[in-house]
């Protein structure tokens, strides 16, 4: 027993992972990587995309083979499709909310656009 909870209770019944915080150092976080708002333009390195899905504003993180950022900004929903235009195919990630679907099947048409059926 390492002590006890604030209700008075010991920690024994808790993982000995639950008890101890993780405390990551990071020096110079910003060399070498952009700022928010700031993306480097080599776009053609990109190979997975985290969207946050926003009525107005959307934020954009992609990183590319080597996990390095290469994006990290935000778009409206103007500069949304043009920016994935420019974009190699790559992996996109985003929330399972009621507009997914919506932006899913608009990033897919920018890949394999609908062929006609015969008939």
């Amino acid at each position: 027993m390492r002590g006890a909870a604030s209700n008075g209770r010991p920690y024994r019944d808790r993982p000995e992972r639950h008890q101890r915080a993780k405390m990551v150092v990071v020096i110079n976080p910003s060399e070498g990587k952009p700022s928010m708002g700031k993306s480097i333009r080599n776009l053609s390195t990109v190979t997975r995309v985290g969207l946050d899905l926003a009525k107005r504003v959307f934020q954009v993180h992609a990183v590319d083979a080597k996990g390095e950022i290469v994006v990290a900004r935000k778009l409206t929903r103007s500069q949304l499709i043009p920016f994935f235009a420019e974009l190699p195919p790559c992996v996109v990630a985003m929330e399972a909310c009621s507009s997914a679907h919506h932006w899913g099947r608009a990033l897919m048409e920018l890949r394999a656009p609908q062929q006609k059926r015969p008939g």
